[in-house]
């Protein structure tokens, strides 16, 4: 298989966040009242009133849960939680509101036994901001023990972090070169790395030290630990493969130990198989950290299997069963991030071993009636089939469009009518943005059928997302991105037409006054459609509005390039003669890098097919895939190329 033509869209991720509790029945049990008493810790104990308590869990698996109110005058505040999240070992209370006092008891919050089946009072005690005792062993051990387990929370286009900004780019480089491959991966793990840094600031502040405070006193805890606390010691270290050994070790102790306790002892064998998951998800969160996307894979592969071992052995035991199904979500999240970072062909077979999890996961929530997650399942089983598709070719390629978009017209027909309608505009513009992909390799009439649809997907997802969200922004530039593309399809005033539509979508964009990041998609954006439109001087006065001074040099290199083209169209050789130097001084000079970024394959398509481009068409196209590609060296033999063609 080879790779093919990247689709210029991008992707809208998650429809919430993931759950993994134990799936509700029908009637559902009486939520757990959990009474929060919030407490200074010195004598004389005092209550805290007017704080906002709230319940989390540690990898983000669940919405939080907030108190019913305040703390009243005698620190009281009501929670409402389900029974079986009650019984998770992983619950942890956060305080806001309470001036200058910060958690000390329970260390970082952390309810490490859970709430049992009878507790209905939790005591939170609170010390002043700076306080000696916040610098405590217990504390440090608990504030990495949460800072190593990795976050669960779906990817959305309102909850971008570091990480999930790099994510989404590289989706919009499914099918770049070996180079912006291995780039992407590096930066991923680059950026997970600033997370943790950026939650170890967070937790300096929030306990009233400075940043250069709260890395001393992590670093001495790890070295004056790392014989007993082996895995987190290395792990605050920032040693991630030492750390990734030690974390799968202590799973491999929690499988062993279950092994020798598995009959007879079931409240002992679920709370080492969920230290064994935990333990698991804290190697592969290292491995990942250290870019070893495949032995992160590895890992929850293993926590996988014995998960479902396990509750095979006790089908009806609802803890296990969920824990097994919390592995393979993790499992089937992992190999998708293997896949879509893997150069080249390599990232099929995980992303063939991820959609199979999906798929499975779909099944097993639908069977169980859990509306919520059947959804994401089916939403992600979407995404990578369309991923795999977009690396894939002929006859395989065409099947995996066909799966990717009846995964998602599954989703869509099984929202329920009060479901969000958000939610419901993510799925259906993820529909659009794998039926523009697969017309981007279709050829005549089924090419435009494919690109209407994909419209009127578009068209859909907006008429019920809410204008000047992030969804709405995107999808708009992406019914702009797909109606431009129909365009170089057809001719004449249909033609036309489309593009004229294209550029009043991109405008619309701009005319909400968007983010940075979807102003200049947008701009570039009309700035290729006017390109393909053949109305050069107004391409070429598209890329004078963009905003230079602000942007890496990578997307200079971008505009320029557009802009080059433009100039060649309009038949000013001498201003693209000029221009084509100065790319090649930016492209070999200090700025040089991975010059990645979403050149829309409808450019490249227009480069391949139109007879503006016939004189030296080879190198047109080849410095498009330069581009697409992050390769600096081809970026500039193929400037070279162009230079006597300018010339003539």
């Amino acid at each position: 298989m080879r790779d093919g033509p990247r689709s210029p869209l991008l992707l809208l991720l998650g429809m919430g966040c993931a759950a993994f509790a134990a799936v509700a029945q029908t009637p559902a049990p009486p939520p757990r009242q959990i009474t929060v008493v919030v407490q200074t810790f010195l004598e004389p104990v005092q209550p805290v009133q007017g704080a906002q308590v709230r319940l989390t869990h540690l990898d983000n698996s669940q919405s939080p849960v907030d108190a019913q109110g305040p703390t009243s005058p005698r620190g009281e505040a009501l929670l409402l939680i389900s029974q079986a999240a009650a019984l998770r070992s992983d619950l942890r209370v956060v305080i806001t509101g309470a001036g200058d006092l910060a958690i000390y008891q329970p260390a970082d919050g952390q309810l490490a036994t859970g709430l049992g089946p009878t507790v209905d009072r939790i005591t939170i005690e609170l010390l002043p901001k700076g306080s000696p005792l916040l610098k405590g062993p217990a504390q440090i051990k608990a504030f990495l023990t949460r800072v190593a387990q990795p976050s669960q929370q779906v990817p959305s286009l309102q909850h971008q972090n570091a990480e999930q900004s790099q994510e989404i780019a590289a989706l919009k480089h499914q099918i770049a070169g070996l180079q912006s491959r291995l780039t992407a991966a590096q930066q991923s793990a680059q950026a997970q790395q600033q997370e943790v840094a950026d939650q170890k600031n967070a937790w300096a502040e929030a306990n009233g030290f400075t940043r250069e405070e709260g890395d001393a006193i992590v670093k001495q805890w790890a070295l004056d630990n790392k014989d007993q606390e082996a895995a987190l010691s290395a792990f605050a270290l920032k040693n991630y493969p030492e750390a990734a050994r030690a974390f799968q070790s202590e799973a491999d102790k929690a499988r062993e130990l279950r092994a020798k306790v598995r009959q007879g002892a079931p409240e002992q064998n679920r709370e080492l198989l969920r230290t064994e998951l935990e333990s698991g998800e804290q190697s592969a969160n290292s491995f990942q950290l250290a870019a070893q996307y495949h032995a992160a894979s590895q890992v929850l592969e293993e926590v996988r299997n014995d998960a479902a071992q396990a509750h095979q052995e006790a089908p009806t035991d609802e803890v296990v069963r969920d824990l097994w199904l919390e592995a393979a979500w993790n499992t089937a999240a992992a190999r998708w991030k293997e896949g879509r970072l893997a150069p080249g062909d390599e990232g099929l077979p995980a992303l063939a071993q991820a959609a199979d999890d999906y798929k499975s996961l779909a099944g097993e929530y639908g069977a169980l009636g859990n509306i919520e997650h059947n959804l994401d399942a089916l939403d992600y089983l979407g995404t990578v089939l369309g991923m795999e598709a977009e690396r894939s070719s002929g006859n395989e390629a065409v099947g995996l469009f066909n799966q990717a978009v009846q995964a998602f017209h599954n989703a869509l027909g099984a929202y329920p009518k009060d479901y969000d309608p958000e939610d419901w505009a993510k799925a259906q513009s993820n529909l659009g943005v794998f039926l523009a992909a697969e017309a981007e390799r279709a050829s005549g009439d089924e090419a435009v059928a494919l690109f209407d649809q994909a419209v009127q997907a578009f068209h859909d997802a907006l008429k019920v997302g809410h204008t000047g969200t992030d969804i709405w922004f995107q999808t708009q530039v992406n019914l702009g991105t797909a109606l431009a593309a129909e365009g170089t399809r057809v001719s004449g005033d249909k033609a036309a037409a489309l593009f004229d539509q294209a550029s009043q979508a991109l405008q619309d964009v701009l005319d909400a006054r968007p983010a940075a990041a979807f102003w200049l998609e947008a701009q570039l954006s009309l700035a290729d459609v006017d390109l393909v439109a053949g109305r050069f001087d107004a391409c070429i006065e598209q890329t004078r509005t963009v905003d230079y001074f602000r942007l890496p040099p990578d997307v200079i290199v971008l505009g320029d390039a557009v802009r080059l083209g433009c100039e060649w169209g309009a038949g000013d050789k001498m201003t693209a003669l000029l221009d084509d130097r100065s790319l090649q001084a930016k492209a070999d000079g200090p700025a040089k890098r991975s010059f990645v970024w979403d050149f829309d394959p409808i450019t490249t398509y227009f480069a391949e097919n139109s007879p503006v481009f016939a004189p030296g068409r080879a190198s047109w196209i080849a410095l498009l895939n330069a581009i697409r590609n992050g390769d600096s060296a081809g970026l500039t033999a193929a400037l070279r190329q162009l230079e006597p063609i300018l010339q003539q």
